[in-house]
């Protein structure tokens, strides 16, 4: 309802003011119900730090996959630095050790299109 309202904004249209009159009240009640929720979740919030880093290690660093993409994507092609991270993640999802490891074998793993390039040397089409 509110997001239809918002054309007759400008125009004060009295349908429009109808809608406010049921929505903006039902509005703010629902914004106290989450603030008081979210005030007790932080006031009886115990962080316990040991059961965080068994969580972040759980998945084996896979959680920076996308922010190490988009590092690699500064300075690689965007698609190749995804294929390097995805095959990177296969691995490890595959039971192939950490994110990290993976990364760090990816260089010599990595051999691109130099294959292609050799073919077409070997075939005298450089």
């Amino acid at each position: 309802m509110a997001i239809a309202n918002l054309g007759h904004e400008h125009e004060r249209f009295k349908i429009g003011l109808q809608v406010e009159r049921e929505f903006m009240p039902r509005l703010c009640c629902h914004a106290d119900a989450a603030i008081k929720k979210a005030a007790f979740v932080v006031e009886n919030l115990t962080v316990n730090t040991g059961a965080m880093r068994r969580n972040l290690d759980a998945t084996g660093g896979l959680l920076l996959s996308e922010a190490v993409m988009m590092k690699l994507a500064e300075t690689l092609d965007r698609q190749k630095a995804h294929d390097i991270v995805h095959t990177a993640c296969a691995r490890v999802l595959g039971g192939g050790g950490s994110f990290r490891d993976a990364l760090l074998d990816a260089p010599e793993a990595y051999i691109g299109l130099a294959a292609a390039f050799v073919d077409r040397v070997l075939a005298g089409e450089a």
